[in-house]
């Protein structure tokens, strides 16, 4: 055969079939990423990179809870996401 036969009994065999062929996971995410920050872009841009970091990193979390992502993903939107943050936090400042 050409192709193994999937044994896809749920939701998270399903994607971890996907995960198999292609980098489903990674792509969503950057998927999450750029719709969530086109969505909210007519906020402030700052803004709106912080609130779809915030939903780019809870969207690797739940990936990596279905063993669709490695650790390292969860850990490198948690530092952009803090990143943005410390951005806001000095933005707002008044020097």
């Amino acid at each position: 055969m050409l192709y193994n036969i999937p044994e896809i009994t749920d939701f998270v065999s399903f994607f971890q079939f996907l995960q198999s062929i292609i980098p489903f996971a990674q792509l969503s995410l950057l998927a999450i990423f750029f719709g969530s920050f086109l969505a909210l872009k007519r906020y402030e841009t700052t803004k709106a990179l912080t609130a779809s970091l915030f939903i780019t990193f809870i969207s690797s979390f739940v990936f990596y809870l279905m063993k669709l992502l490695e650790v390292n993903y969860v850990y490198g939107s948690l530092i952009a996401l803090g990143l943005s943050i410390v951005l806001i936090y000095f933005g707002q400042r008044e020097l």
